[in-house]
């Protein structure tokens, strides 16, 4: 039965817990309130990130890149039930089977990341996403849907090589968590805010939807 699946769940996520229980960290000074302290990590953040200007141009391009990560990842369920009329194991499998497009990305991208700089890939992987999500949309088949969105997953490994690598090159290992705590702030907000605009789904076609976002995220 279902209730099989969230035991299940459950359970790995107390065999977790116990393994995190276990870890031991050096205590840390407390030089300010809690509240007081993580205000002041993000302005040192924020002043970073203003102070280079490939940060700032990942910054302004992380809210509505976000944005359609959300929205698309909020239309898989819609578009698969309503579009593709595929029963919940099919769905299963339209969740789970294009993350090999992830390990495929993964053992490519030492062969050729050589070839380009890490803007040029940001700009490759926004177009291949675009153009997959597009493609994804008009599908009329699982498979073929399947095979689009693993396209998809795929030139989303460059962009996640892309923006660690502009991180890494930008900021000095001391002041790495607080820019990135910065870029996870605007992610987790705008992922959030897709999923609540994919709410025009039960206005508009799902299709057109999926179209209209691959198209603006190229």
């Amino acid at each position: 039965s279902i209730q099989w699946a969230f035991g299940l769940d459950a359970l790995t996520f107390l065999i977790s817990a116990a393994l995190l229980w276990g870890l031991r960290i050096a205590p840390r000074e407390a030089t300010a309130t809690a509240l007081r302290a993580v205000f002041f990590e993000v302005k040192v953040g924020l002043k970073i990130v203003q102070n280079s200007a490939s940060l700032r141009s990942l910054l302004r391009l992380t809210p509505p890149m976000l944005l359609l990560f959300g929205l698309f990842n909020a239309l898989q369920l819609p578009f698969a039930l309503r579009a593709l009329h595929a029963t919940p194991v099919v769905y299963a499998l339209f969740e789970g089977v294009p993350a090999i497009g992830s390990v495929v990305g993964g053992l490519l991208l030492p062969y050729v990341v050589a070839r380009l700089k890490p803007g040029q890939w940001l700009m490759v992987s926004l177009l291949g996403m675009g153009a997959f999500q597009v493609l994804a949309g008009i599908q009329s088949t699982v498979p073929g849907a399947i095979l689009c969105v693993m396209g998809l997953v795929l030139f989303s490994v460059p962009l996640a090589y892309s923006r660690r690598s502009l991180m890494q090159r930008e900021v000095e290992p001391q002041a790495r968590g607080r820019v990135g705590s910065t870029f996870f702030v605007v992610r987790d907000v705008f992922l959030v805010g897709g999923s609540v605009v994919a709410g025009l789904a039960d206005l508009f076609d799902v299709r057109l939807l999926l179209v209209t976002g691959g198209l603006l995220m190229a």
